[in-house]
């Protein structure tokens, strides 16, 4: 298992970021705003929860399940 970090990294370079901001909006919009307070979760390091958040969303992208591109 990776650490929440190195995982967070994978993710934010493969698109993942895009991908969960889709995730979070019914309608699978993108939405501006959900994307900046992603951005700067992912500039925080001391986030945990939103680290575990994060490798289940890796583990989605992975299996291809999410939405976007």
């Amino acid at each position: 298992m990776h650490d929440a970090q190195h995982v967070i990294c994978n993710c934010h370079h493969s698109g993942a970021l895009k991908k969960m901001a889709y995730l979070q909006n019914d309608n699978n919009v993108w939405d501006e705003e959900k994307s900046d307070l992603y951005k700067k979760a992912f500039k925080c390091k001391f986030m945990h929860d939103f680290y575990k958040l994060s490798q289940l969303r890796c583990n989605l992208e992975k299996d291809n399940l999410l939405p976007g591109a």
